[in-house]
């Protein structure tokens, strides 16, 4: 049996419909279009309402998690975002999935703002013990397709972002996962490393815990979400029940529509009396 769970969170609200993954293209990229268009009858609606779904969860069961959240949402208006100023990329690879401009959602009338300004909500639980807030990009780049100079910028904007909100962050989650270009693997990993990041995930790596230089990177031992079966979430519990010592589980905040697979790991967890830790204190 386990002793300690972490629970991470990749927050990034409306991003989800906004941003495809640069590895869709063709068919894979139809049926994200078809999907973002209906996605609010199975995940949460408006996006913003999954972090607060999963927050009042928390609460609830007096139990901690870490909310790995893109820059632009801790921001809480358009005023904020001039003042650090938008880090735009350089990489062309959403331009020509979408004929679209990366950025085009960062104006004053944008109708995602409401759900991509979630500073006020999230000074609300910054001082929570039980919440550890992190980062997740700033607006969900694929860092691996950046060079080196626009990923620091990405990682010093999301960090200035999260000061506004008086948080000063150590966890990272990449976006998509990606966080090792097999050109530059260090690319990413020197970045965080620059602006104070101590740990990060790795889902691609062998072992589950290693480190570069100072910064250490951990690979979790479950995926789940709000959509996940009854059959694969009894294959979690089973782990938990299997394995010894820590069990990392990583989600999205958007999938969240209602937190009833949630409850059934967090029951599991009460009725063991296992201890829920914060990303930052993985040792």
């Amino acid at each position: 049996m386990i002793n300690k769970v972490c629970f991470i969170f990749d927050v990034e609200s409306a991003f989800y419909k906004l941003i495809p993954s640069p590895t869709y293209t063709g068919l894979k990229l139809v049926k994200w279009k078809i999907f973002s268009l209906f996605s609010k009858f199975l995940y949460a609606h408006p996006p913003s309402k999954g972090l607060k779904n999963l927050v009042q969860t928390f609460k609830e069961y007096n139990e901690k998690a870490t909310f790995c959240i893109c820059g632009y949402l801790y921001l809480k208006n358009f005023q904020e975002l001039s003042s650090i100023g938008f880090p735009n990329i350089k990489s062309t690879w959403y331009e020509n999935n979408l004929n679209k401009k990366w950025g085009h959602w960062a104006r004053p009338n944008s109708k995602y703002n409401k759900d991509l300004f979630l500073g006020e909500f999230i000074e609300k639980i910054a001082n929570s013990k039980l919440f550890e807030l992190g980062l997740h990009g700033f607006s969900h780049e694929a860092l691996v397709f950046e060079d080196k100079d626009t990923v620091d910028k990405i990682i010093k904007k999301a960090v200035l972002s999260a000061k506004k909100r008086g948080i000063k962050v150590c966890s990272f989650v990449a976006p998509f996962n990606m966080v090792r270009d097999s050109k530059g693997p260090e690319k990413v990993f020197s970045a965080l490393l620059k602006n104070k990041i101590r740990i990060a995930q790795d889902s691609h790596q062998d072992k589950r815990f290693y480190n570069y230089r100072t910064l250490k990177l951990i690979k979790p031992d479950a995926f789940f979400e709000k959509t996940s079966s009854k059959t694969e979430t009894d294959m979690i519990l089973e782990k938990m029940s299997k394995n010894k010592g820590l069990f990392v589980l990583s989600s999205h905040d958007f999938s969240w529509r209602n937190t009833k697979n949630l409850r059934r790991i967090l029951n599991f967890i009460k009725k063991n009396k296992i201890k829920t830790i914060h990303m930052k204190d993985i040792k």
